[in-house]
C-alpha cells in the first residue's frame, strides 16, 4: 500500500461485504502496525472514520478519541 510507504495515515473501515476483503486479507495484521512508523487507524464506521479523518486535519491528538476516558485526578 502506497500510503504506508509515503507515511500517510490508513484508516480500516470494517466492512462486511460480497468480496469479504479484511485486515487480514490485505496483510495489515499487528506485525504490520508494530513494524511501520505510520499510523492504521481501525475504525467501525465511515462515520468514526470521517472524525478521525477531521482530528488529523485540526492537528487533534487521536488518543483524545478513545474510551473510555482516563480518569481525572484532583491536582492539589
Amino acid at each position: 500500500m502506497s500510503c504506508i510507504e509515503k507515511d500517510i495515515p490508513l484508516i480500516v473501515v470494517s466492512n462486511k461485504n460480497v468480496l469479504n476483503v479484511g485486515v487480514e486479507a490485505l496483510d495489515l495484521g499487528n506485525n504490520l502496525k508494530a513494524s511501520q512508523s505510520t499510523p492504521i487507524f481501525h475504525v467501525q464506521n465511515y462515520v468514526e472514520a470521517a472524525g478521525i479523518l477531521l482530528g488529523l486535519n485540526e492537528g487533534i491528538d487521536i488518543s483524545a478519541f478513545d474510551r473510555p476516558m482516563k480518569k481525572l485526578s484532583l491536582l492539589e
